[in-house]
């Protein structure tokens, strides 16, 4: 969560820059382009991190089940 935090200031960072004239507006684009990619990995690490919590539960929840050979859905569905 950090990470979006530092990446929020350095937008905040670039767009004042952007608009006082510190820096040129091809540069502030080229910035945005890197911080967007970041941005981008930052939630595809937050969705793996998600899948993994959930499979993790659901491995836990399965440990804790008794067996069901032979029967599969006709018996856990009566």
């Amino acid at each position: 969560m950090s990470e979006i935090v530092d990446i929020k200031g350095v937008v905040r960072r670039v767009v004042g820059g952007v608009l006082n004239g510190s820096i040129e507006r091809g540069v502030g684009a080229v910035a945005f382009q890197g911080l967007n990619t970041l941005l981008k990995a930052v939630e595809v690490e937050r969705k793996i991190k998600e899948q993994e919590e959930v499979l993790a539960r659901i491995e836990a929840l399965e440990e804790g089940q008794p067996d069901n050979t032979g029967g599969g859905y006709r018996n856990w569905h009566r």
